[in-house]
């Protein structure tokens, strides 16, 4: 883990945050395990019912973060009182590697938690995941632990990762610090609208 420097700003942060072939030294075959189990449970549901959503989950925590900022960077909201992410702009998408079709595309974006705070961030609907920490492990939910307080001394931790997704689409998110729940709806690859 690292400082940023006040020059590196959102730039670093955006070309940092986790994308699976840049920071990950874990195999992929953990990915395509969760991605796996989605599919499975979604194919054994078929028939009249949904099926339900399955509660994976994965905990980064300080020691995984790329490093502390002063501030949440332009074009990111601070949600939930303690949890900064990007909803000002659509978020590009490339080709993830994963071979499981569901999680074919990934938006890499780094999430800010206040030092000190733990939040949880879960996807409210659809089949999209989202992972931070190194490796970023694809999830339904993400329980995030920030560093204690001086440890970045920036207020704000930051950590790399993003969005798995089969196509572009209007991802909402709830997110859950402290007392605090309160909505997010991330541009992946295409407006909301």
């Amino acid at each position: 883990m690292r400082d940023l420097r006040a020059d590196e700003g959102p730039e670093l942060l955006r070309d940092y945050v986790g994308h699976p072939l840049m920071v990950h030294d874990r195999p992929v075959s953990m990915r395509i395990a969760a991605v796996g189990t989605i599919l499975l449970v979604g194919v054994s549901a078929c028939g009249g019912e949904p099926a339900p959503r399955p509660s994976l989950s994965s905990a980064p925590t300080c020691s995984e973060s790329v490093g502390g900022q002063a501030a949440p960077t332009d074009g990111y909201r601070v949600v939930a009182g303690a949890v900064a992410v990007p909803t000002d702009r659509v978020i590009g998408v490339a080709s993830s590697g994963e071979s499981a079709p569901a999680a074919g595309l990934f938006a890499k974006w780094g999430l800010l938690v206040r030092t000190g705070a733990t939040a949880e961030v879960s996807v409210e609907s659809g089949p999209a995941l989202i992972g931070w920490g190194n490796p970023a492990v694809p999830a339904s939910s993400v329980r995030i632990t920030a560093c204690p307080e001086g440890t970045p001394p920036q207020p704000w931790t930051a950590f790399a990762g993003g969005t798995w997704l089969a196509a572009p689409a209007c991802v909402p998110l709830v997110i859950r610090a402290g007392d605090e729940v309160a909505p997010a709806r991330m541009r992946i690859g295409v407006p909301c609208v």
